[in-house]
């Protein structure tokens, strides 16, 4: 687990491995969908670069609300489109 949080009677945990999830996880998501754990871990297999993920589980008074999934980019020059970047700034 990469973190949890906890406020009163709500509780944030997050993951950035699909291996990490409890098993609670394909419970709150419906037949399938795109972030049943084997379908994420099939994501994280294909290992794209600049991407890595982060899964999250919100309980509250320890039962299992929701989950929620984010992809991270860690933005590089080959993300950026000059044009549009000069464009933009020309126009601001």
């Amino acid at each position: 687990m990469a973190c949890k949080k906890t406020q009163g009677d709500a509780e944030i945990a997050c993951y950035t491995h699909s291996a990490e999830l409890p098993a609670v996880w394909d419970k709150l998501v419906p037949e399938g969908h795109f972030l049943k754990t084997d379908a994420i871990a099939v994501t994280e297999r294909i290992e794209l670069p600049d991407v890595s993920f982060v899964y999250v589980l919100v309980s509250k008074n320890g039962v299992p609300q929701a989950a929620s999934y984010f992809q991270l980019l860690k933005l590089k020059d080959k993300h950026v489109n000059d044009e549009k970047v000069s464009s933009a700034k020309a126009f601001l």
